[in-house]
């Protein structure tokens, strides 16, 4: 038995037997190496499920060829991503997976400005677009409505003559471009007609 290894399974007859015998046999934690990927049936849909199946188990897929690893954080966000898509976290719908839980804590660590988004995603091993399409997920909403109280409270200054656009947009770290899109956005919402504003 090759070093490191503590089962080889070979599957002879396609009948997915084997297949079925190591996944009952995979605990949370363990590694599971495919020498290619045309082993685990040479179809995308094939990888796939197998992918899947150990995701739900906490176990992760090496392939040397094509060289996959299924720890890295990109695929385990793609992993987290399909596994809600196709519905098969049900058992476990309330649990992150550990990719998502040590993300929400480095998330944290950013705000705090105890980690930079660089350090974050070299640590997880996903790129700058994946941090933020799932920054975006966690942290946008609560966000997006602190922005639209404070859009609100100082639309009433600016419709007012208390104060500009321009010191508006400072105090919301926006440009006079987004204030215009949230202005008309708001507008529209709450139907007030668009009257333009002028400095």
């Amino acid at each position: 038995m090759p070093e490191g290894f503590d089962r080889v399974y070979t599957e002879v007859d396609g009948s997915g037997s084997v297949l079925r015998e190591l996944l009952a046999y995979v605990r949370a934690g363990d590694s599971v190496t495919v020498e290619m990927g045309g082993e685990l049936g040479g179809t995308a849909s094939a990888f796939t499920e197998m992918a899947l199946a150990l995701y739900q188990r906490q176990a992760t897929l090496l392939c040397k060829s094509p060289k996959i690893d299924t720890a890295a954080g990109h695929w385990q966000a793609v992993l987290s991503d399909l596994a809600m898509l196709t519905g098969r976290d049900t058992g476990d719908a309330a649990r992150l997976s550990r990719f998502m839980e040590e993300l929400h804590r480095c998330f944290d660590l950013v705000e705090r400005r105890q980690m930079t988004v660089a350090e974050v995603c070299r640590k997880m091993s996903i790129g700058k677009t994946t941090y933020y399409r799932y920054w975006r997920k966690v942290k946008s909403a609560p966000q997006r409505e602190r922005h639209t109280e404070l859009f609100e409270e100082l639309q009433v200054k600016i419709d007012a003559n208390e104060l500009s656009i321009s010191a508006a947009c400072r105090q919301m770290n926006i440009g006079a471009g987004t204030y215009y899109r949230m202005r008309d956005r708001y507008k529209k919402e709450h139907s007030v007609p668009n009257v333009p504003n002028s400095e």
